[in-house]
């Protein structure tokens, strides 16, 4: 006899119990726990064609390994699409990965290093590739109504993030003048041109704090066909914060200049869905909200693997997905403005004044205060 709760699924097991699990089966339920990168697969690979993606018949990336090619950009993905992934954590993706594609093999090493040497193989003119395919696939697709009086219309701002301390990044991308040496970090200024229409981001232009923008924007001039400048902070916002990019991660200057193509990337697949829920659905493209489309991804991206080998569930599940990012709508405000200050108070640690090894402070956390003469 069949027992179901539907509303209260996590209760079936306790009320009616379940039959024991093989080993293989233990184990597979294991790493299913975890999102696995066919989980991103399912979401995002009708938007990038395999052919992008395939080994090398000679030179890098032409040998069989557990990291190919496929398989390491997926795993970059996810570490820019989910902030704050470890490495440690992505090699336990691979191995679920593994393991649910090939149950008799064996999940690999858990060590870290053969995924971050990996990385350091993947070509940056494939990731330029992937990118320019996805912005000639945002472009392609808007709408007439989209475009203002007929002209595509670019948009320009800058930013700057911030990297590890390391001296090779200290080298290449030097902490600002004003901090001491060993108390910043270095940072990376970056001038992005959007589309106003796709809100893609078509291209982008990187160098130290100590050049200007102007500069870099200069960089940019070829990539236009018709030019205008507005203030887009808003979109790179959703890159930095929704998406983790503010303080990148990678330790050497060429890893960290990855990492800006991956996120750039993943802006840009992101951008897509919302597309896509906007031409099927008929709404307004500025009126989908950024942070709920990444929430509604991470949410089901899940939810879509489970159901592979099962087209039409898939595609059902899919159709369902770009109708709640089409109803996800940023309310209208018009004239809105708010300042740049936070409400909540950070926590009064003592501020790093010297390099952390010759710094020493009080028993107490509190910032000395100042005393009057």
């Amino acid at each position: 006899m069949h027992h179901g709760t539907p509303f209260f699924q996590g209760f079936s097991s306790i009320l009616f119990g379940r039959p024991a699990l093989s080993g293989l089966q233990q184990k597979l339920r294991d790493v299913a726990a975890l999102n696995t990168l066919s989980d991103f697969f399912a979401t995002f690979g009708f938007l990038i064609p395999d052919a992008l993606l395939r080994r090398r018949s000679t030179g890098m990336n032409s040998r069989q390994r557990r990291f190919t090619l496929h398989v390491t950009f997926w795993a970059f993905l996810a570490q820019t699409l989910v902030p704050e992934t470890s490495c440690r954590d992505i090699v336990r993706k691979v191995q679920a990965w593994w393991l649910l594609r090939a149950p008799k093999s064996a999940a690999g090493s858990s060590s870290t290093a053969a995924y971050t040497k990996a990385r350091q193989r993947l070509d940056p003119k494939s990731i330029q590739g992937i990118g320019q395919h996805l912005v000639e696939r945002l472009e392609g697709r808007v709408q007439p109504s989209q475009l203002w009086r007929g002209r595509r219309v670019r948009v320009v701002d800058g930013t700057t993030v911030s990297m590890p301390d390391t001296p090779k990044n200290q080298a290449k991308y030097p902490q600002p003048s004003s901090q001491k040496a060993g108390c910043g970090f270095p940072q990376m200024r970056i001038v992005g041109l959007f589309s106003l229409a796709s809100g893609a981001l078509l291209d982008f232009a990187k160098s130290s704090i100590h050049v200007h923008e102007s500069i870099l924007f200069r960089q940019l001039i070829s990539t236009l066909k018709n030019f205008q400048r507005w203030s887009v902070e808003l979109h790179f916002r959703e890159i930095k914060i929704t998406l983790g990019m503010d303080v990148l991660r990678c330790q050497t200057p060429g890893m960290v200049e990855k990492e800006v193509m991956m996120h750039a990337i993943s802006y840009n697949l992101i951008r897509a869905l919302m597309q896509e829920a906007a031409i099927r659905h008929q709404v307004d493209l500025t009126r989908i909200s950024f942070k709920g489309t990444v929430d509604t991804l991470r949410h089901w991206s899940a939810s879509l693997e489970a159901l592979r080998g099962m087209p039409r569930k898939q595609q059902a599940l899919l159709e369902a997905m770009f109708e709640l990012i089409a109803k996800d709508l940023v309310p209208l405000r018009p004239g809105r403005e708010e300042p740049r200050a936070k409400k909540r108070r950070p926590k009064n640690y003592q501020l790093l004044t010297k390099p952390r090894k010759e710094m020493k402070t009080p028993g107490h956390r509190n910032r000395p205060k100042s005393t009057l003469s």
